[in-house]
Formats: structure tokens, sequence, C-alpha cells
């Protein structure tokens, strides 16, 4: 239940499910691809449903005999004191063998989901790509930088024009990506190049205004613009650079290009992207802390 609706806008753009049922915690769909969903950062697990029952008693036999390496997840707080005692008739049909496929039993208003998982989202690189050789307050983390790239769905090429430390660059890089990125800054770019190459990443990478021309043409747009207490510039003038950037992006994005970019949830650019011909997937919000809520808009050029 971290941050559900974001992660569910994440497993459309992995998956590309042809149809989605949501239950708390619990995303069931049919069709699309199911092992993308090992690049997901929000979505933890995936797999092939068995069995939908409310009693385990209710489950084919088809089990039976079966090793599996059991997972268990109790989401709902009120199927917690039911959870044992389903255990313990699955246990007594299967055996446990931590080299054997790996079943996921899961709990959720009132029913028990089992799958064969198939996909699991690699925590060890987000949590290696946290430790950048250059940070700072504000930096973006990995599991944010990494579910702006899935929702910006890039078949080969993704742009970052406010490239800042390269943490969306990084995500980029690992997922196989041919990445491009720029900054105002030039101390920033150093640092970014510094940043993927501590990982042993190549983007390219050059100093330029997100607001100016700077490539012709490009597949995919996530990034994460200036905004918090590191911005000195008036609102006004955020406000301006934010459109400024919105409208160069419809400019170089192909048909069908994504711009997904994170900022204060206090602003509001729903407007602008709908006046730069952008039709709006999805806005998300994220909490922060107490002082910072982020939204992340996802828009599509027709």
């Amino acid at each position: 239940m971290d941050s559900p609706y974001l992660a569910l806008e994440e497993l459309k753009a992995l998956a590309e499910p042809e149809e989605v049922h949501y239950v708390s915690g619990v995303a069931l769909f049919e069709g699309g691809k199911v092992e993308a969903l090992s690049k997901a950062s929000y979505v933890k697990r995936s797999g092939q449903v068995i069995a939908i029952a409310n009693d385990l008693n209710e489950v084919s036999n088809e089990l039976n005999g079966e090793c599996f390496h059991l997972r268990v997840d109790s989401i709902m707080a009120s199927d917690k004191n039911r959870v044992q005692a389903e255990l313990s008739k699955l246990r007594r049909r299967i055996k446990l063998g931590k080299n054997c496929p790996v079943l996921d039993a899961l709990f959720t208003e009132g029913m028990i989901i089992l799958g064969l998982q198939r996909a699991e989202r690699d925590t060890k690189s987000l949590e290696r790509h946290s430790n950048k050789p250059f940070k700072q307050s504000g930096t973006l983390s990995s599991d944010l930088a990494r579910v702006i790239v899935n929702l910006s769905k890039p078949k080969r090429v993704l742009y970052d024009p406010f490239a800042g430390l390269g943490s969306v660059l990084i995500e980029a890089a690992w997922e196989g990506l041919y990445c491009v990125g720029s900054d105002i800054d030039h101390k920033s770019v150093y640092k970014a190049k510094v940043n993927l190459s501590a990982f042993g990443y190549h983007c390219d990478l050059f100093v330029g205004d997100a607001t100016q021309k700077n490539l012709y043409e490009v597949e995919a747009i996530a990034t994460d613009p200036p905004y918090g207490r590191s911005v000195r510039a008036r609102a006004s003038e955020l406000m301006d650079l934010y459109r400024a950037f919105i409208w160069r992006s419809a400019e170089a994005l192909r048909s069908k290009g994504r711009l997904v970019f994170i900022t204060d949830s206090r602003y509001w650019f729903y407007d602008d992207l709908k006046e730069a011909g952008f039709n709006v997937l999805s806005m998300s919000k994220v909490y922060e802390h107490k002082s910072l809520t982020r939204t992340i808009y996802v828009a599509e050029r027709p």
C-alpha cells in the first residue's frame, strides 16, 4: 500500500495490460507483459494467478504435493487474524523449499489470492544507486527517478532536460536506454557524469537551457525541474520557466511521446499542459515530508 495509485500507473505503463481490476494493494490484470515489471520501482511483485478464494478449502487440489517457496502478505488489518489459520491449511498441502518456485499468498479484502511469482522489483539496484558520489539536499530518490522513467514509456531514447546530478539518467541507463541529459549549470553536468561513471553507465550530457531547442525530436522526456527550498527564484519566474519548458517539450516530442515531470503539488500545470496540446494521462501525489508533497504529471502528445 505504498503509493498504490502511482504503482497502478507504473503497472499500466510497463505491462500494458488489456484490463485491470484493483483491490486493496493488489492489481489483477489480463494480457500484457508480466516480465517487464522486473523494471518496476513501486510495483513490488507480479506473477500468474493460480486461485482466488475466500477459504483455502475452496482451492483445487492442483497444489497438493508441489514444492514452493512461500511468501505471505496480509494487506488489510482485518485479515491478519485469519492468516495463520489459512496458512496452516496451505502448508499441509504443499512442500516448502527456498529453491522452489515462489508462491505468493496475498490476503486482502477478505480474499486469498495465490499466484506464481514471475517478476520482482530490483531493490538492490535502487539501494546501490542511492549511494552516488555527489549528493545534495532535494536530490531525487532512486525509486522516484526510476518510476518517472517507467511512466514515460521510452522505447529506446530518453531525454532529461533538468539532469541535475543525474538521478533520472542513472535509472534510464540501468534499463538499457539511450539516455541524453542537459542542465543549464555546467557544475551539475560534471557531477552527473561522475555519478553515472561510478556505476559504469554512460549518457550523452551537455550544458543547455531546457526552454531552448536542444534536440530535434525525442521519444520520451522524464525530468525533475527545480522547485522547493533550493530554488531562489520568485514563484512567477518559476512558473514562467515551467511554461516555457512545457511548450518546448511539446515541440520536441514525437507523436505519442510522453512528458513526465515532478513538481511541488502547490503548483498547478494541468491547464498549461492542455494549452500546449498535451493529453494529461495522470497526476499522482507523493508525500515527501510535512513541507513537501510532490505531484507527478504524465502527459502525452497526440
